[in-house]
């Protein structure tokens, strides 16, 4: 699948989410697609790869009326391959959830 017709497909998905979700997720996917559109072949294809995995594991979760949560752990091993740049970006996303959820 190509970049922007799996972008699409995952801005489809999101429609789906709560708006908070929502808005979080457009912006982090916009950003992504953005800043990997001059990337090599070798990195677009792990980056299409792992993004389409995303939009499979969320069309699954969204279109399952059995499964109430929307979102997947992290195991600890993918975490130690995470670049330090991923992991802040990682973070950021997990405050912002958070404080939004939790009205600190």
């Amino acid at each position: 699948m190509e970049r922007v017709s799996l972008y699409r497909r995952i801005l489809r998905l999101h429609k789906q989410l709560p708006s908070e979700m929502r808005l979080l997720g457009d912006l982090y996917v916009k950003e992504e697609v953005h800043r990997h559109r001059n990337s090599n072949k070798k990195f677009v294809d792990e980056f299409v790869k792992e993004w389409g995995k995303y939009a499979d594991i969320l069309d699954e979760q969204l279109n399952n009326p059995a499964k109430s949560n929307i979102g997947k752990k992290i195991d600890p091993e993918t975490l130690t391959k995470l670049s330090g740049d991923q992991i802040v970006q990682l973070f950021t996303a997990y405050i912002f959830t958070y404080i939004d959820t939790n009205e600190l």
